[in-house]
This record gives C-alpha cells, sequence and structure tokens, in this order.
C-alpha cells in the first residue's frame, strides 16, 4: 500500500504544496544541493587501492557516499518536481555512472582480489541495489527503458546471483549485516 502511494503523482503534489510537508522538502531539497556536481567523480583505481596500501578509507568512501546522498536526492526531487526534465535527467546519467562501477562492494569489506569485488555482498552493495530498484519502481514510467534494464541485469548479476551460488558469513552471523544485507 505504501509504494502504490508513492507512485500516486497526486501524492507527490501534496508534499510538494502542502505546509505539513514543507520542513522534509526543504531538507531534501539542501541535501540535493549539497551533494549535487557538475561533473560526477570518478571512483578511481587509486583511491580503491588507498585502502589495500595504507588503510585509509576516506578517499573512496567520500566519494562513494556522496554519489549515494545524490541518487536518493535526485530521485526525491525527480518525484516532487516532475515537471522539471533536468533532475530526471541528472538522474540517469548518476544511475548509468554507479551502475559503471567496477564493484558496488567498500574496499574494507573485500580483498584487493579482482573476484572480491564482483563477489562479495556487503552492506553497501545490497543497500545500493535496493535503492536503484525501488528508484526503478517508483519512477518506471519516467525512467529510460535501457536505464531500467540495465539496473536490472546489474542487480540479477552482482547481487542476486552471487547470493544464490554463495554463501556469506553475514548469512549467520549476530550483527546488523544479517538483517541489512538480505533486506536490502
Amino acid at each position: 500500500m505504501l509504494m502504490r502511494k508513492a507512485k500516486d503523482k497526486l501524492f507527490w503534489d501534496k508534499f510538494r504544496t502542502d505546509i505539513a510537508y514543507q520542513e522534509v522538502v526543504d531538507q531534501i531539497r539542501t541535501a540535493y544541493e549539497n551533494t549535487r556536481y557538475d561533473v560526477i567523480p570518478v571512483l578511481s583505481y587509486k583511491a580503491r587501492l588507498r585502502f589495500h596500501a595504507d588503510g585509509d578509507r576516506h578517499e573512496f568512501e567520500r566519494l562513494y557516499f556522496r554519489r549515494r546522498g545524490n541518487l536518493s536526492a535526485l530521485a526525491f526531487m525527480t518525484l516532487i518536481y516532475p515537471e522539471k526534465e533536468e533532475y530526471l535527467e541528472e538522474l540517469q546519467e548518476l544511475i548509468w555512472a554507479i551502475c559503471e562501477e567496477y564493484s558496488w562492494v567498500l574496499p574494507a569489506h573485500c580483498g584487493n582480489k579482482l573476484e572480491d569485488g564482483l563477489t562479495v555482498i556487503d552492506l553497501c552493495s545490497a543497500e545500493t541495489s535496493f535503492v536503484l530498484a525501488e528508484i526503478c519502481y517508483l519512477l518506471e514510467n519516467r525512467l529510460d527503458k535501457l536505464i531500467q534494464d540495465r539496473v536490472r541485469n546489474e542487480i540479477e548479476k552482482r547481487i542476486l546471483h552471487n547470493y544464490e551460488t554463495r554463501h556469506y558469513v553475514w548469512e549467520t552471523v549476530n550483527t546488523n549485516w544479517s538483517a541489512v544485507c538480505a533486506g536490502n
């Protein structure tokens, strides 16, 4: 029922104009302004290797999480302001860039072998797949079909296939990883 409501244009019209939602709309707009960029930053090889070289997570994770923050903010801006095509265009560019990432797994959550980044499911890769799937569902009538197909393919390859064919430590441990990874 909640997702059906979130797909309703009238809900977003009310959300945008009703004073009761103004504080949340302002927070979303601020999040968008704080995370947007003219050129999507590259998650470079050098930044990815930094953790394995000297333990520094900051350089890579700063860019990674800024992309994810911008993804969520842009999705909301696209829903709140459907008449502003620039939000949809930015969103599609960012989704494509995220699909182009070598891995959705943080370097600190996997080894430094090629296969690790392609087969590990961590909190962040699971969350990325969930957010992308949710965006595709909510904006299925507006997102380009190529974008939707690409997201579906990447989730299948990076998450679902690996989950079905491998065993992960987080499946049986008593930490938040069990709930977050499986839930996403």
